[in-house]
């Protein structure tokens, strides 16, 4: 049963694209990361790395079992990334804003 999903996950064209998407989702933590000044986002950024680094290393090392666990903790992280950095997108958004408020305030339009 296990060889099945070992299989399943290897095998799969639209799951090595996900994976790629992956790293779009590391790429825009980086981003947050620079703009909001995050500590939650530095630490995802380094976790994801790690996690994709493990995969890639334990599929080098031919550890199906392993690489597959790495692989679905991959696929499962995007999901917490974006809870996780929520606060942080709200932030930025409620920083733009009280820009644009305080531009009308002040008369700075001009």
């Amino acid at each position: 049963m296990w060889n099945n999903i070992v299989e399943f996950f290897n095998n799969n064209l639209w799951l090595q694209i996900l994976l790629e998407g992956y790293l779009i989702f590391c790429i825009v933590s980086f981003i947050v990361y620079l703009i909001a000044y995050s500590k939650r986002a530095f630490y995802l950024v380094i976790a994801e790395i790690l996690f994709l680094g493990l995969y890639f290393l334990t599929k080098n090392l031919n550890l199906e079992f392993t690489a597959t666990v790495f692989k679905i903790i991959c696929f499962i992280a995007p999901i917490f990334i974006i809870c996780v950095l929520a606060p942080d997108f709200r932030n930025i958004i409620n920083f733009k804003q009280d820009i644009k408020e305080k531009k009308v305030i002040t008369g700075d339009n001009a």
